[in-house]
């Protein structure tokens, strides 16, 4: 029998995976809709920072139906595995590689879970990771887009310095005395 919190791990790492899918894919789909107005009105360096961040959604989303993948194969390994080794089992495996001498038992614990079915695998904790990190770095790429946007200038829009030092018609007042 797989251990209940296995199972609620799985189920732990399976929604968080849904929703970050869910997520980068909303935002990829609003910005998409609105693009052709939005890349217009904004600075090139403002357009490069949301390409960037879909490719980093983009990216997160394989990343999660692979993290999703390994979750199944994971759990449905973990149910084949559990049949045939019980927790006495699992124990007198981790008590023999240690009177073995084995140096790296932390590795060899880690193993030893994973082969009874208590521990989410490697591949599917990679791809979970990998999934994480890019979902963090489109919404920190978008936020910058944001910022971005709304404080570089425009396109066509005049300089800065041009557009405060006045309207030309001559009414600026100079040096405060008569001329």
């Amino acid at each position: 029998m797989i251990a209940p919190e296995f199972i609620t791990a799985n189920q732990f790492a399976l929604e968080l995976a849904k929703q970050e899918i869910t997520l980068a894919t909303a935002f990829i789909g609003i910005t998409i809709s609105f693009t052709k107005d939005l890349l217009k009105r904004v600075h090139p360096v403002a357009a490069l920072l949301l390409a960037a961040s879909w490719i980093a959604f983009c990216v997160s989303i394989s990343a999660g139906t692979k993290h999703i993948g390994a979750l199944a194969r994971g759990l449905e390994a973990a149910g084949a595995q559990a049949s045939t080794a019980s927790a006495a089992g699992t124990l007198k495996l981790y008590a023999d590689s240690l009177a073995k001498g084995v140096v790296d038992t932390t590795a060899r614990w880690h193993e030893i879970l994973a082969r009874v079915g208590l521990e989410i695998s490697p591949v599917a904790h990679e791809h979970g990771m990998k999934q994480d990190a890019y979902f963090l770095y489109g919404v920190v790429l978008a936020i910058l887009y944001g910022i971005f946007a709304a404080l570089l200038p425009k396109p066509g829009s005049p300089p800065a310095a041009a557009a405060t030092a006045g309207d030309g018609t001559g009414s600026e007042v100079s040096g405060g005395g008569v001329h």
